[in-house]
């Protein structure tokens, strides 16, 4: 059956999205079926569902600041003019369209602000987006500091997937930057805030190549918290902010402590991320994380 904004609203709400709910949305529009409108009517659908006091979150991740894949056997002024060439991070004009038809129509919406991290920005529309997106370090771009840190305050964030699966949830990524022990990648691009414009460095959690978030997610699945349905012919999931990163970020703690993927790329860090102790060098066998 083809799928109109009233009839996803109505999906949205017996799922448990809640006029006022301020909701963070990771959706493939592919795997939703036949909508009417596309992307469109998925956020007019949204829109309606949470009402005007209500807060829809969108990630708006790009690539623009970052040196493309390159051909191998690069010469040295041919890297320089790759690098010359990088556009950087424009607000306005980076597109985010590599995470779907869904993500970059809602940067475009009317009203929508974005914040400034030139690779993991974030999109908001609301009473509240502007203070969402004000302010988004460079460093540890999912941390407790930045917009995720005002979407755990508000107390009533929800995150809501639509067709896709946990790793597409960017709340695990701050669930392991927060943990005790996590993994470290050190992210290089190209800083368009001021001129010269120069190339600069910035921490963050690695990617879940060791396939850990999975992992959580079946132990989210189970937790009493989450509520599942469909929307359209997408599977749903709909869970608390606040569940995830309590249930999520010690399992993560534990899951690296006991060496569970790469140990040379997990840090043991201080509130403020800086490295404690030595770093493991060697490869140690990975184990489940103690329940």
């Amino acid at each position: 059956m083809p799928l109109g904004a009233a009839g996803i609203g109505e999906a949205l709400v017996r799922l448990g999205v809640c006029e006022g709910d301020a909701i963070m949305v990771h959706a493939s529009l592919r795997r939703m079926g036949e909508v009417v409108g596309g992307a469109r009517t998925v956020i007019e659908g949204l829109i309606e569902t949470v009402g005007d006091p209500g807060l829809i979150v969108m990630p708006a991740y790009t690539r623009d600041a970052m040196m493309p894949d390159l051909p191998p056997g690069l010469q040295a002024e041919d890297y320089e003019r790759f690098e010359q060439a990088v556009p950087g991070f424009d607000r306005a004009f980076s597109s985010c369209h590599q995470l779907g038809a869904l993500a970059e129509t809602f940067r475009c919406w009317p009203g929508v602000v974005r914040s400034c991290h030139p690779i993991h920005s974030i999109t908001a529309l609301g009473p509240e987006a502007r203070g969402i997106v004000a302010h988004h370090p460079r460093d540890w771009a999912f941390g407790l500091d930045g917009p995720m840190g005002r979407l755990a305050e508000l107390g009533r964030t929800k995150v809501l997937l639509l067709g896709v699966g946990w790793d597409r949830c960017s709340a695990l990524h701050t669930a392991e930057t927060i943990a005790r022990y996590r993994r470290l990648r050190v992210l290089r691009f190209k800083d368009t805030g001021r001129e010269p414009f120069r190339w600069v460095h910035a921490r963050d959690v690695a990617e879940d190549r060791e396939g850990l978030f999975p992992e959580v997610g079946a132990l989210l699945d189970a937790n009493p918290a989450m509520r599942r349905g469909a929307v359209g012919s997408a599977e749903a999931r709909l869970m608390p902010l606040d569940d995830i990163l309590a249930t999520a970020s010690p399992w993560l703690a534990r899951s690296l402590e006991d060496g569970g993927g790469h140990p040379s790329d997990t840090v043991r860090t201080d509130p403020a991320g800086r490295p404690r102790g030595p770093q493991a060098s060697a490869r140690a066998p990975r184990r489940r994380a103690r329940p």
